[in-house]
């Protein structure tokens, strides 16, 4: 198993570690064996061992799909003007802009020696995360998103794991069986697979308010998945029970609404705050990056399970023990034999022993 700390590939982050031995050591002290890294727009760092390189989360634009079909009079609606949009993306509207963007971070990935790389499959404005009236459908978002991935990955020689993460917007949510069969089928590249985030999982879900409901209802996803689970090669685990704050606090848009986009974007941002629970491994903390989080991840025989990760909004509750972490885990899971649970010890800390490499 190799069990990774999640970081931003920022000079300000890896301030915390002034040296490659800190980081080493930092590693070796919390049981890890390596990074997840999202790259923050600088240079990746040469001096970092190469076998901390395991795990790779693309970047991503939460609302891309009107800009990769250069709908200009829906991105006129939400920026209001072609400089605003183009600043944004970083280029015209359409699939070439985007695609560089994605290309060039594959590379990084690459050349980062990634294991395997996390891609996300949906598509939310500003607007609509507050509104929560969808401008596009599930099943037109997963379409859409099979072109980049397929144009993405066509004509590469790649040997790592394409994942794709499931979120609680518009397209990929892990609810349909269906629709993670179609996207599943449309990836034409032989090592894919899930990353199945279970606090995105519960997002779908307004109606759950306790732990155990959010495992249950982790659970009985997967078992409506069948032997699609066979897919899920890795979890990031994490709970959100948000429901009630969702229902109370969307709807319509917030009085007064800026007209500037910039402004909107950081005013989404306002109600939210990101909190850990510190564990067993140390998180950065600092500014989150537009299409960035942070989690913490590990890996069983190619299954990455992120853990400790809580995103506190409004001041909703967070776990209420260690031990309620791993709630999910003391269900059955139907991810196939060889996935050993990870069970609380007795004092209900989280078990510190590395377990045994299978």
């Amino acid at each position: 198993m190799k069990k990774l700390i999640s970081m931003p590939m920022t000079a300000g982050t890896l301030a915390e570690y002034p040296s490659t031995r800190s980081l080493e050591a930092a590693c070796r002290h919390f049981d890890c064996d390596g990074l997840e890294v999202i790259w923050g727009g600088e240079d990746l760092p040469e001096n970092i061992p190469e076998h901390l390189h395991v795990g790779y989360h693309l970047t991503f634009f939460p609302d891309w799909l009107d800009f990769w079909r250069a709908d200009r009079r829906a991105l006129t609606r939400k920026f209001g003007s072609a400089t605003a949009w183009t600043s944004f993306y970083g280029g015209p509207e359409g699939p070439d802009t985007l695609l560089k963007l994605y290309s060039e971070d594959l590379d990084r990935a690459v050349q980062w020696g990634a294991e395997y790389v996390v891609f996300h499959v949906s598509d939310v404005s500003v607007e609509e995360g507050y509104t929560y009236r969808w401008e596009h459908n599930h099943q037109e978002v997963v379409d859409a998103a099979l072109e980049v991935i397929n144009t993405l990955l066509s004509g590469r020689n790649l040997t790592l794991a394409f994942l794709v993460e499931n979120q609680w917007w518009p397209g990929f949510t892990f609810t349909m069986p269906a629709l993670t069969r179609r996207l599943l089928d449309g990836i034409q590249y032989e090592n894919k697979g899930i990353m199945l985030d279970t606090g995105h999982l519960m997002n779908a879900n307004l109606e759950l308010r306790t732990q155990e409901e959010g495992a249950d209802w982790v659970s009985r996803m997967l078992e409506e998945h069948g032997g699609l689970g066979s897919m899920v090669r890795g979890i990031h685990l994490h709970q959100s029970l948000s429901g009630a704050y969702v229902k109370a606090h969307t709807g319509s848009l917030p009085d007064p609404w800026p007209v500037d986009y910039a402004e909107q974007f950081c005013q989404s941002y306002q109600p939210v705050s990101y909190t850990h629970l510190r564990a067993s491994i140390p998180i950065a903390h600092g500014p989150p990056p537009p299409y960035g989080r942070w989690w913490k991840g590990s890996l069983r025989n190619g299954w990455y399970m992120s853990s400790l990760r809580r995103t506190v909004r409004s001041g909703t509750s967070g776990w209420r023990s260690k031990a309620g972490l791993w709630a999910f885990f003391r269900k059955e899971s139907p991810l196939g034999e060889g996935r050993t649970r990870v069970r609380p010890s007795s004092t209900g800390k989280i078990p510190g022993k590395r377990p045994k490499k299978h």
